[in-house]
């Protein structure tokens, strides 16, 4: 049984993103749309609960997600880094990771970049995570 800790609540929408094979397709977009100064890059906006049903899934293992508290998330991750994420966790359940309806933030609808890619799981190399 694998446990996602999370520090936000499980139906939170997150971007999700295949870095290496996403950013020169939404740095072309960005690049291509001069109205566009602010784009949140992401393949699909999904909740945690959502990415980790589909992760268990496809990689048909069991899994679940635990939620931590502020001081949880600190004591785990440790002084160094731990108040940060914290912060920036509790920062994203209060007002959403984007800021919740910034006008300035576009998002890949807003341009010439689009993505449905519930298949994010299968398209990264995950296996040093199921040893």
């Amino acid at each position: 049984m694998f446990n996602f800790f999370v520090g936000m609540p499980v139906h939170a929408p997150l971007p999700l993103i295949a870095t290496e094979k996403d950013t020169g397709p939404f740095v072309k977009a960005i690049l291509e749309a001069p109205h566009v100064r602010t784009l949140i890059a992401y393949r699909e906006w999904m909740t945690l609960e959502d990415f980790v049903k589909t992760w268990a899934r496809v990689l048909n293992v069991k899994a679940h997600t635990t939620v931590w508290s502020y001081q949880e998330m600190i004591d785990a991750i440790g002084p160094e880094f731990g108040p940060e994420f914290a912060e920036a966790m509790a920062y994203a359940a209060e007002f959403g990771y984007e800021a919740r309806d910034d006008p300035t933030l576009a998002h890949p609808r807003d341009v010439s970049c689009s993505y449905n890619a519930k298949r994010i799981v299968r398209l990264t190399d995950r296996s040093c995570e199921l040893r």
